[in-house]
Protein backbone atom coordinates (compact mmCIF):
# COMPACT_ATOMS: atom_id res chain seq x y z
CA UNK A 1 0.00 0.00 0.00
CA UNK A 2 3.22 2.38 0.97
CA UNK A 3 4.57 1.71 -2.58
CA UNK A 4 1.26 2.71 -4.18
CA UNK A 5 0.37 5.83 -1.99
CA UNK A 6 3.69 6.91 -3.50
CA UNK A 7 2.57 6.34 -6.99
CA UNK A 8 0.13 8.27 -6.81
CA UNK A 9 2.20 11.21 -4.91
CA UNK A 10 4.81 11.14 -7.58
CA UNK A 11 1.64 11.10 -9.75
CA UNK A 12 0.08 14.04 -8.44
CA UNK A 13 3.27 15.53 -8.39
CA UNK A 14 3.75 14.98 -11.91
CA UNK A 15 -0.12 16.38 -12.99
CA UNK A 16 0.84 19.70 -10.14
CA UNK A 17 4.08 20.35 -12.08
CA UNK A 18 2.06 19.89 -15.45
CA UNK A 19 -0.36 22.32 -14.54
CA UNK A 20 1.65 24.64 -13.09
CA UNK A 21 3.80 24.81 -16.75
CA UNK A 22 0.98 25.31 -18.63
CA UNK A 23 -0.76 28.23 -16.12
CA UNK A 24 3.04 29.83 -16.69
CA UNK A 25 2.74 29.29 -20.18
CA UNK A 26 -0.41 30.69 -20.68
CA UNK A 27 -0.01 33.73 -18.38
CA UNK A 28 3.22 34.14 -20.78
CA UNK A 29 0.84 33.97 -23.77
CA UNK A 30 -1.42 36.08 -22.04
CA UNK A 31 1.33 38.77 -21.41
CA UNK A 32 2.38 38.73 -25.03
CA UNK A 33 -1.36 39.18 -26.21
CA UNK A 34 -1.83 42.43 -24.26
CA UNK A 35 1.41 43.61 -24.89
CA UNK A 36 0.97 43.08 -28.47
CA UNK A 37 -2.93 44.76 -28.15
CA UNK A 38 -1.51 47.52 -26.58
CA UNK A 39 1.39 48.40 -29.22
CA UNK A 40 -1.51 48.11 -32.12
CA UNK A 41 -4.15 50.36 -30.08
CA UNK A 42 -1.06 52.68 -29.54
CA UNK A 43 -0.17 52.66 -33.37
CA UNK A 44 -3.80 52.67 -34.59
CA UNK A 45 -4.19 55.67 -32.29
CA UNK A 46 -1.03 57.53 -34.12
CA UNK A 47 -2.39 56.54 -37.36
CA UNK A 48 -5.82 58.21 -36.54
CA UNK A 49 -3.85 61.12 -34.91
CA UNK A 50 -1.62 61.52 -37.55
CA UNK A 51 -4.71 61.32 -40.39
CA UNK A 52 -6.47 63.71 -38.02
CA UNK A 53 -3.88 66.08 -38.28
CA UNK A 54 -3.46 65.78 -42.01
CA UNK A 55 -7.29 66.73 -42.77
CA UNK A 56 -7.18 69.79 -40.64
CA UNK A 57 -4.25 70.79 -42.12
CA UNK A 58 -6.37 70.02 -45.66
CA UNK A 59 -9.16 72.13 -44.48
CA UNK A 60 -7.02 75.32 -43.45
CA UNK A 61 -5.43 75.42 -46.85
CA UNK A 62 -8.90 75.11 -48.42
CA UNK A 63 -10.34 77.57 -46.01
CA UNK A 64 -7.46 79.64 -46.91
CA UNK A 65 -8.24 79.19 -50.53
CA UNK A 66 -11.59 80.18 -50.40
CA UNK A 67 -11.46 82.94 -48.08
CA UNK A 68 -8.27 84.15 -50.74
CA UNK A 69 -11.26 83.94 -53.60
CA UNK A 70 -13.99 85.72 -51.67
CA UNK A 71 -11.49 88.66 -51.23
CA UNK A 72 -10.49 88.60 -54.49
CA UNK A 73 -13.90 88.61 -55.26
CA UNK A 74 -15.03 91.25 -53.08
CA UNK A 75 -11.97 93.77 -54.58
CA UNK A 76 -13.18 93.43 -57.73
CA UNK A 77 -16.59 94.00 -56.98
CA UNK A 78 -15.62 96.85 -55.35
CA UNK A 79 -12.80 98.52 -57.59
CA UNK A 80 -16.11 98.07 -60.31
CA UNK A 81 -18.55 100.01 -58.14
CA UNK A 82 -16.04 102.30 -57.20
CA UNK A 83 -15.40 103.11 -61.42
CA UNK A 84 -19.13 103.09 -61.20
CA UNK A 85 -19.88 105.68 -58.99
CA UNK A 86 -17.17 107.88 -60.89
CA UNK A 87 -18.68 107.46 -63.48
CA UNK A 88 -21.68 108.43 -62.34
CA UNK A 89 -20.50 111.92 -60.48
Amino acid sequence: ELKQKNYELKQFNETYTQQRDLIEKSERAFAQIKTDLEKKFHDKMQEINDKTRQNEQQLIENLNRDHAKVCDKLKLEYTQAKEQFVLII
